[in-house]
């Protein structure tokens, strides 16, 4: 069953952010819309003292989701596992490096 102790990463809570219908050639506009609202989400989150983990790969499990909150319909974009993370988890205390901005960014004149 989803939502389970551990099941995302130990959160106790998930959000499931949908897109309605077939999206057919909107699909692109309203992804990225999706996308901007999850950032905001995200730092709504930290605001309030939250802790949070988008996770792209929940989509592939769109019919078990879909299928345990009653839904007929609907494009699963992502998930967010939050909650209050635990300060003494080491996983807590990896600072993962960050790649430099000509390693990722080309600027055209």
């Amino acid at each position: 069953m989803l939502g389970e102790r551990g099941g995302f990463g130990g959160a106790p809570h998930v959000a499931f952010l949908f897109v309605a219908g077939d999206a057919g050639d909107a699909g692109a506009r309203l992804a990225a819309d999706v996308g901007i609202y999850t950032q905001t989400l995200l730092l709504a989150m930290t605001a309030y003292g939250l802790d949070s983990c988008p996770q792209g790969l929940l989509s592939f499990c769109a019919d078990t989701v879909r299928g345990e909150l009653g839904l007929d319909s609907g494009k699963l974009l992502v998930g967010i596992s939050f909650g209050y993370g635990d300060e003494t988890a080491p996983v807590n205390h990896i600072t993962p490096g960050r790649a430099t901005l000509d390693a990722t960014t080309t600027f055209h004149p």
